[in-house]
């Protein structure tokens, strides 16, 4: 499941690329990352924070067989602190479709890099799982730091984070509109527009401080609450551009 999420989203992350919907620019505040701006807002709300999980893509110049690739997922293995000789490099090739993958786990987090070609354009991505929310930054930025050695020239390192946490309440109607306002004002974000679908409400909005957008540059902050039964708590994420692909 965890593989097929992750192609879904490389491809997602594609598409908006080339179709001109996801675009990047610098922060207003040098001093201030995304990550920052989405522990300000999840601190906001009040809840209890718990993991984060951060996407990473980029594009590269052709690399299409499975040997080619294996190179390039070592070296952003090495990048992130990983020895690639100890860890097994899956690889596989049907001839339009060829990836190059090393997974590891550890009681810190779960972590993939991918090296893929596809449609005949060659892509990396780095998924992160992090079991907590310490150290996020430097998380984040030596996730950008890796792909930004492996990257196309002209290309753009694009990157989700989401920051999750947990509310000890079930909440009403007009709990979640303050939590909502509370979150978006942290980070200076204007709200654009929500949606409740099967329990799950998430509300979209814009940023100037963000780096990433998406849709055109009209949405780069995103929060969902979801009521978990099994625990008896409200689950808050905050995320930019979009929430991942998995919820």
């Amino acid at each position: 499941m965890k593989k097929i999420i992750a192609v879904l989203v490389l491809v997602l992350m594609a598409a908006l690329w080339q179709q001109g919907s996801l675009t990047f620019w610098r922060p207003v505040s040098a001093s201030e990352t995304d990550v920052g701006l989405l522990n300000h807002s999840l601190t906001a709300t009040g809840a209890q924070p718990t993991r984060a999980i951060f996407n990473g893509w980029a594009p590269l110049s052709r690399a299409s067989e499975p040997k080619e690739m294996q190179v390039i997922v070592g070296s952003i293995a090495s990048e992130l602190g990983l020895n690639p000789a100890i860890h097994e490099i899956t690889l596989r090739s049907t001839g339009d479709y060829s990836y190059a993958v090393l997974e590891h786990e550890d009681e810190t987090k779960w972590l993939r890099i991918q090296v893929q070609y596809v449609n005949n354009q060659s892509y990396a991505s780095i998924d992160i799982r992090q079991k907590d929310q310490h150290n996020i930054e430097q998380v984040y930025q030596k996730l950008s730091d890796a792909l930004e050695t492996v990257k196309l020239s002209d290309g753009s390192v694009i990157i989700t984070a989401c920051l999750e946490g947990t509310l000890n309440a079930r909440l009403r109607e007009g709990e979640k509109l303050d939590l909502l306002y509370n979150a978006f004002n942290a980070a200076d974000a204007s709200y654009l527009k929500g949606t409740e679908i099967g329990g799950l409400t998430v509300w979209s909005g814009y940023s100037p401080r963000f780096a990433f957008s998406a849709g055109g540059g009209e949405a780069n902050l995103s929060l969902s609450l979801s009521y978990d039964d099994a625990i008896r708590q409200t689950v808050v994420r905050v995320a930019t551009p979009v929430l991942p692909g998995s919820y």
